[in-house]
């Protein structure tokens, strides 16, 4: 986080994404359905691979917070690194709305 390449809640992902500086997307598995009606469209629209993993406290804490519902990865390298690391049924089908 310290380096840059994260970008923490909804407003910060949606408005990253617009500008096209996101890789990747980590989304909680318990994230709200406005949480999610609210990023995953937009994610969607511009490519972005989304993964469910963890919950809202646990993304959270990963990062130093309480809670958050999705975490924007915006390093090519960090989002590939991340994908290899997490199990492949945790990338979701956009279309699906996870």
């Amino acid at each position: 986080m310290r380096a840059g390449r994260l970008v923490l809640g909804t407003t910060a992902v949606r408005e990253a994404a617009r500008h096209g500086k996101l890789s990747g997307a980590l989304i909680a598995t318990d994230a709200t359905d406005n949480a999610r009606k609210r990023v995953l469209p937009l994610l969607g629209a511009v490519d972005v691979p989304v993964a469910r993993c963890g919950t809202t406290r646990e993304l959270g804490l990963a990062v130093g917070k309480e809670r958050l519902a999705v975490i924007g990865i915006t390093d090519v390298g960090f989002a590939r690194r991340i994908m290899t690391e997490l199990p492949a049924e945790t990338w979701s089908d956009r279309s699906k709305n996870c």
